[in-house]
């Protein structure tokens, strides 16, 4: 089969597409073949050198730098074909989208469903040679879901990393209720498009941060109720036009340094600040007196449930989610896809298509 494999830390000149064996799939395993591939900010940290995996027996909150077994093919965000029937539950031709942790399936966070939890999880196209940046991919069969009448494969790419963060964040780590306010920043990337319809979904109202006027305008037209672009507009009047001089309930906070001090200043008193990323930057200085003489509330999040991506496939089915499409590259120019992330210049999700048309659904955007 084709795939792109990635080669060794350093420049999309280590991504390249060549001819590699087929996935190999046990008894318990299920094989899809790739037709959408999202592409994530963790794909860009995986070739750079940064990127933080698992250690084996570490647990979550041991993250570390861990060595990458080169060549790899890369890729968490996948949506295609069960390729092959005799899988429980599952048939030939059933277009699915697989969850992108593998969890050990017996600890006490796998078997209560919190499979993102598990001490010894491997995360599809890093720890896993198993990426979706592939024509096919084995999987054990218990992370793949089967998609409703409805669901396009192309959207669902784009559910199991941007979508399934941006519902954890909000809705179970951060506890959103109607009529609240809430403050996104970096809101024209994958998970900032997420939060945002997430948000809405759940009935709250959004302050959108984004890097440019062009941004703005269809951020606006997405669904956020208002926007401001940083480093031109000061957030601190953008949140006081917005909520008042009392500030934000939450802030869904997804870049990192950049935005870290405006983020936690725009809190009102007993805000929650809820964090899963730092593209800008990890490291961050805090006027501990903010938090505590306010009582607010910093919570980080990563990924989601087995159950929660299951329940975000039913609303996509449902149409009440919309995942924004920026741009759909061959797998061949996966260097350029990922070279437009890092330019910071797409507006919603990035995707590959590896698979041709037949039966995947052709995109509405093209590169």
């Amino acid at each position: 089969m084709k795939a792109v494999r990635l080669h060794g830390h350093g420049g999309t000149d280590l991504l390249r597409f060549e001819e590699v064996p087929l996935p190999r799939s046990g008894d318990r395993d299920v094989l899809v073949r790739v037709c959408f591939c999202g592409l994530n900010h963790s794909d860009l940290n995986l070739r750079r050198g940064i990127f933080y995996g698992l250690a084996a027996g570490s647990g979550p909150v041991g993250w570390r730098q861990a060595p990458v077994p080169f060549p790899l093919i890369p890729g968490s965000d996948i949506a295609g074909l069960v390729a092959g029937a005799g899988v429980s539950g599952l048939q030939e031709g059933d277009p699915v989208v697989l969850y992108p942790y593998v969890g050990c399936g017996t600890c006490p966070a796998c078997r209560r469903g919190d499979d993102h939890l598990c001490p010894t999880v491997e995360y599809l196209g890093s720890e896993r040679d198993g990426g979706c940046c592939a024509e096919y991919v084995a999987v054990p069969a218990r992370v793949a879901y089967r998609l409703p009448a409805g669901a396009s494969l192309e959207q669902a790419a784009a559910l199991p990393v941007n979508f399934l963060t941006a519902w954890h964040m909000e809705a179970v780590r951060g506890q959103l209720q109607p009529g609240e306010t809430v403050m996104v920043t970096g809101a024209s990337g994958g998970i900032g498009t997420a939060s945002v319809q997430i948000a809405k979904l759940l009935g709250a109202r959004v302050l959108a941060l984004v890097g440019s006027r062009d941004k703005a305008e269809r951020v606006l037209e997405s669904g956020a109720d208002a926007a401001a672009v940083v480093g031109q507009d000061e957030v601190s009047v953008a949140v006081e036009r917005f909520a008042g001089s009392g500030g934000v309930d939450m802030v869904v906070e997804v870049v990192g340094a950049a935005t870290w001090a405006s983020s936690i200043r725009a809190l009102r008193p007993e805000g929650r600040l809820v964090v899963c990323g730092a593209v800008s930057g990890a490291t961050v200085e805090t006027d501990l007196k903010l938090i505590y003489l306010n009582h607010l509330s910093v919570i980080g999040s990563t990924m989601g449930t087995p159950g929660e991506l299951s329940h975000l496939i039913g609303l996509l089915g449902a149409g009440a989610l919309q995942p924004v499409i920026d741009r759909v590259y061959p797998l061949a120019e996966a260097g350029a896809a990922q070279r437009r992330m890092e330019e910071r210049g797409q507006f919603g999700k990035i995707l590959l298509q590896v698979a041709g048309a037949d039966g995947c659904g052709g995109p509405r955007g093209s590169a």
